[in-house]
């Protein structure tokens, strides 16, 4: 199973190459605080996993985080959405 470890590193990556940010342990937590007292925009509840689709500001610009209930972690970055 991914670590939470593992889960900052992908997230680090996907934020600079979709959006060109950073973000810290730090960001991370603050962020997964903030993803649990949210409704998310989307949820997906399947027999593995639970988890939500949420945008939020960050940095100045609104990005889309996936954060899974059942891992109590922030999963991935999507891209920007083009309008």
């Amino acid at each position: 199973m991914k670590t939470e470890r593992y889960s900052l590193r992908h997230v680090k990556q996907r934020l600079q190459e979709r959006y060109g940010l950073p973000i810290t342990k730090e960001d991370y937590n603050k962020l997964k605080a903030k993803i649990k007292t949210l409704t998310p925009d989307v949820m997906e509840d399947d027999s593995a996993e639970k988890q939500g689709i949420f945008t939020l500001p960050f940095k100045g610009k609104n990005v889309t985080f996936v954060y899974s209930y059942t891992l109590d972690r922030i999963k991935t970055v999507l891209p920007p959405r083009i309008t």
